[in-house]
């Protein structure tokens, strides 16, 4: 597969990038990478079942779809979270089922998502991007085996020098920084050698992407 730098994106048209599709950017280029959920912020109690059946449809047939989400928990919305629960618990038996990795959106739900993670056990990674939180958070998350912390435009400057090399991935999501730009912040941030952190992400992105 090509490199993969920039884990997680809301940029069209992006190389060496996982870019955030929704069913309403039908159809896909072929050119690129992309992963597909329903995120927390645009549950419908309405049309749940259907929306969930279109993204397995989907991320069934179309290889480049190589992992599945942003999914995830927030306690910020207004949606029960009972439901966000059972939408999110649907999206991790789909990435087993087509063993593709999870890549989750959290706030303040840590705890949660760690409960789910020690239930299922699951093969796949799990991805918590855009992570922004403390440094004890970051150590119980941490703890669990295949999961990985995507680092973005904005960060806890003491968390991300906590990150075992291992574990970090860095994206741009929705920000209008180049991926080249936050991964030199990260780097530095960090206390390495911008040209030794690529090297770490491209080797945890092999891993993670190893069967793609």
């Amino acid at each position: 597969m090509n490199a993969i730098y920039d884990i997680h994106t809301h940029k069209h048209f992006t190389q060496e990038a996982i870019i955030n599709a929704s069913l309403n950017d039908m159809p896909l280029n072929k050119d690129f990478y992309y992963s597909i959920g329903l995120h927390p912020w645009n549950l419908n109690i309405n049309n749940i079942e259907d929306t969930l059946k279109n993204i397995e449809s989907l991320a069934s047939s179309a290889d480049n779809i190589i992992a599945i989400g942003e999914c995830g928990l927030d306690s910020n919305i207004n949606i029960p979270l009972e439901i966000q629960l059972y939408v999110f618990e649907r999206h991790i038996l789909l990435s087993e089922k087509l063993k593709k990795p999870l890549i989750i959106h959290c706030v303040k739900r840590s705890e949660d998502i760690l409960r789910l993670h020690k239930k299922y056990n699951p093969n796949m990674p799990w991805i918590f991007h855009g992570f922004r939180s403390n440094i004890n958070v970051l150590k119980n998350i941490i703890k669990h085996d295949n999961i990985y912390i995507s680092i973005g435009e904005k960060f806890n400057a003491e968390t991300i020098l906590n990150i075992p090399d291992e574990k970090i991935l860095i994206e741009t999501d929705e920000s209008e920084l180049t991926i080249e730009y936050i991964s030199k912040k990260v780097a530095e941030a960090r206390k390495q050698s911008h040209e030794s952190f690529l090297e770490i992400i491209n080797k945890n992105t092999s891993i993670i992407f190893k069967n793609t």
